[in-house]
């Protein structure tokens, strides 16, 4: 996969499974975010090919792929005024429609946030009084809201203390464990070794 010019990696072949996680490592700026996107279809391949339930991913069918994924980004900020007002927004999208997402459910929600060590009453609060690890924690239970089969997830650990990092890893482990594939990027060896596979980006002769 190339950028400006430049070879990111090469030579990269992994699968995932539902309720298996995927660990992406390797260098800052190697290609890590950009491998992801490709996931979505939103950045080209140089070379070689991306297959989603034995389909391959191209421009016709990455829209329909992209509606069995959630998303989050390292650097997030909930597009909405509170978290429960960007549930509502998301359940009303056309791709979340005649699925579990479009479903309210405020005790399973009640339930993520607690495994989060959210307050459930931080689901009305404000996005401008939440702090980063708040924030991305929120994103994270939103993605889980979306009962989603695949699960895309950029540095989980990046914005959180320790005790809420590894409140998320618990909390992606449980997600695998009901049959969600997970692709992570993350530089975090604890959580890695506690993956089903690690992929590390290089640049191969």
């Amino acid at each position: 996969m190339h950028a400006d010019g430049r070879l990111l990696f090469n030579n990269l072949n992994f699968s995932v499974s539902n309720g298996e996680i995927v660990c992406i490592q390797g260098a800052h700026g190697g290609g890590k975010t950009m491998l992801l996107r490709a996931l979505m279809g939103l950045e080209p391949l140089s070379e070689g090919f991306i297959n989603i339930d034995g389909e391959l991913l191209n421009p016709q069918s990455a829209q329909p792929f992209r509606r069995l994924m959630a998303y989050v980004p390292q650097h997030t900020q909930l597009p909405a005024p509170t978290m429960n007002l960007l549930l509502g927004e998301l359940t009303a999208l056309r791709a979340n429609r005649d699925t579990r997402a479009a479903t309210p459910n405020p005790q399973r929600q009640e339930t993520l946030m607690q495994l989060m060590g959210l307050p459930p009453a931080l689901a009305d609060k404000p996005v401008a009084e939440l702090n980063a690890g708040q924030a991305y924690r929120m994103m994270v239970v939103v993605a889980a809201m979306m009962n989603k089969q695949i699960l895309l997830i950029d540095e989980p650990a990046a914005p959180l203390d320790s005790a809420a990092a590894q409140r998320v890893d618990s909390f992606l482990h449980e997600m695998a464990s009901v049959g969600t594939a997970i692709v992570a990027v993350s530089q975090d060896q604890l959580f890695a070794d506690s993956c089903n596979h690690t992929v590390v980006l290089s640049v191969q002769p």
